[in-house]
């Protein structure tokens, strides 16, 4: 392949975000007894939890908010979508969240042993919409720092995927050449059609196999897929 600097985002597409946001709750649900004070299943709360996290962050990606509010209503609108009217202390969930959830190790399948292939035949980074309070706790606990040159957040670029500028960013900082470049996620709107905005090459990861109209320069379902191709 030509390219020199692979981009890759964090979140779903290395570091497993549902099972480490999954083992979180379940020790916040256990945490706070929201069984019997609630009255609320845990396989509810989970599942209610995902929901609103995904939309929060595609709203997050499309500009709409900003962090705090995403922080904000995450907890919120999980109980007011499970019918809860007297809210218990969400403010204290959402601190156990940001402590526990990021320092879950877990990674995506194969992904030790996709950066090991990677690593000295491509200069790695990456790009996320994530912040940097977490992020970086996420990549030492699960044990992929080492493997990065540069992680580009939002808040260090100034602006989020899908926005081209975040992207334009990443390739000054490195000093690339746009055909040098390849980016490499599995969101569709953030990933895809953020380095469509930007001209950049890019791998549509579609671990799970959803149904689209994008049309991706490379397209993989898991990370064997990628090293065969790269």
């Amino acid at each position: 392949m030509r390219y020199k600097h692979l981009f890759f985002d964090l979140d779903d597409t290395l570091w497993d975000s549902k099972r480490n946001s999954t083992e979180a709750l379940h020790e916040i649900f256990i945490q706070h007894a929201l069984q019997s004070a609630l009255g609320i299943t845990e396989d509810a709360f989970i599942e209610q939890f995902h929901q609103v996290n995904y939309a929060l962050w595609d709203q997050y990606s499309a500009g709409e908010i900003n962090q705090q509010q995403l922080r904000q209503r995450r907890f919120p609108l999980v109980f007011e979508g499970l019918g809860i009217t007297q809210l218990p202390d969400t403010e204290a969930m959402q601190t156990d969240y940001l402590a526990i959830c990021p320092r879950k190790p877990h990674l995506m399948p194969y992904t030790k042993d996709l950066l090991n292939h990677l690593k000295g035949r491509y200069e790695l980074h990456i790009i996320t919409n994530g912040f940097m309070d977490v992020q970086s706790i996420k990549m030492e606990c699960s044990g992929i720092s080492h493997y990065f040159e540069e992680v580009v957040t939002a808040e260090r670029a100034g602006c989020q995927k899908p926005n081209r500028q975040i992207f334009d960013f990443a390739r000054q900082l490195v000093n690339a050449n746009d055909p040098d470049c390849l980016m490499i996620g599995d969101n569709l709107l953030a990933d895809v059609g953020g380095a469509k905005n930007a001209e950049m090459d890019h791998v549509f990861y579609n671990h799970g196999r959803v149904s689209h109209q994008y049309s991706p320069t490379y397209e993989v379902h898991c990370h064997q897929d990628l090293m065969q191709l790269l």
